[in-house]
């Protein structure tokens, strides 16, 4: 999560980047909180004879004052709902309520009464802002660029445009795997020298599948994601993509599928499975070290279990604990299906 505290303003501007910071979200969002950000709307019009005409959508920006918060049935998505108290003056807009579809890659402000809080302060120093080490390597037919995903920005590593003279056939074969072979060593060089857990090859279908089958023998994961650009343009364009945000997500986990493997296996006593003997152990003990959410659980809870999950995962956070949400697809996600989608890893034992 990006976070830029404000103390004079009493705001955060805050960017999504992954599940965790979707649950960060909203364990920080409280009733009563004011939240700012753009979303789509229809705007409404008055015809002559006063008939009320709906408009097309537009993206324009809104305030409401959050009354709840809750995750969507069917997707990773955090919906925050409240009257509205800031809009467009030139925009007409039917109903008095807004509801903020949050999602990974989305930034929003947020701007609390109080950001002092023992909860909040746990929260807020629980909250990291890491990415795996990832390589983006952008390429179209004409041109390549690879950038390193850091903390804080995407360093430009390099940077090659030529004039191949268009899209066409030459003896048979593409120029563009002329092109990517002149290329190819740089390619291996920063791979080599890096070690990225990840390898992102984004561009048009053709020309990644054609750089792929040069480098697939990597022990990085490789993920091809379609995109309309390559160069430095298909860089900044990759990290407004959803399937790209989504793929850093899914490889933010700290916790691995061996190590819950191997607290079943040897170690069982130091495990807290489902709702109510976690929330047993964390009203009377700091024990637990990590909490397991799986994104199934979030999304099948109905308001007063969400609420326990919540209170739960606040106790969790204010003694020092971890909170890790899992996607219900992963392999990891699928083992804690069996344990009905939260489990609790302790410090040590709990009679």
């Amino acid at each position: 999560m990006k976070i830029n505290l404000n103390s004079k303003e009493n705001t955060a501007t805050i960017t999504i980047q992954n599940l965790n910071d979707l649950f960060s979200l909203y364990l920080l969002v409280e009733r009563g909180d004011e939240l700012y950000g753009y979303s789509y709307r229809q705007e409404k019009f008055s015809t002559k004879e006063g008939e009320s005409v709906r408009g097309e959508k537009r993206k324009i920006y809104l305030g409401i004052k959050v009354e709840k918060a809750y995750f969507h049935e069917f997707s990773d998505v955090l919906k925050v709902i409240g009257p509205l108290i800031e809009k467009p003056e030139d925009f007409d807009i039917s109903g008095h309520f807004h509801s903020f579809n949050i999602k990974i890659g989305d930034t929003i402000i947020l701007k609390k009464s109080n950001w002092d809080s023992a909860i909040i302060k746990s929260i807020l120093k629980n909250i990291s802002e890491v990415y795996p080490d990832t390589l983006i390597i952008a390429i179209d037919y004409n041109e390549i660029a690879i950038g390193k995903l850091g903390k804080h920005d995407l360093k430009i590593l390099y940077d090659k445009k030529e004039n191949i003279g268009g899209k066409r056939y030459e003896d048979g074969k593409f120029d563009i795997e002329s092109f990517i072979k002149r290329n190819y060593s740089v390619v291996m060089d920063l791979i080599n020298q890096i070690k990225p857990a990840i390898v992102i090859l984004y561009g048009p279908s053709i020309f990644k599948e054609i750089l792929y089958e040069q480098i697939k023998t990597i022990s990085s994961n490789i993920y091809k994601i379609a995109g309309a650009s390559g160069g430095i343009e298909g860089l900044y364009e990759a990290l407004r993509n959803d399937e790209v945000l989504k793929v850093l997500a899914l490889n933010t986990n700290t916790i691995d599928n061996f190590s819950l493997t191997n607290l079943i296996q040897k170690e069982y006593e130091k495990l807290a499975i489902g709702l109510q003997e976690i929330r047993e152990i964390s009203s009377f003990t700091n024990a637990i070290d990590k909490l397991l959410i799986s994104t199934k659980l979030l999304k099948e809870s109905d308001s007063e279990k969400t609420t326990l999950i919540k209170n739960i995962a606040e106790n969790v956070s204010k003694q020092g604990g971890e909170i890790h949400i899992i996607y219900e697809d992963s392999e990891l996600g699928r083992m804690l299906d069996n344990f009905g989608n939260i489990v609790a890893i302790l410090r040590y034992k709990v009679k």
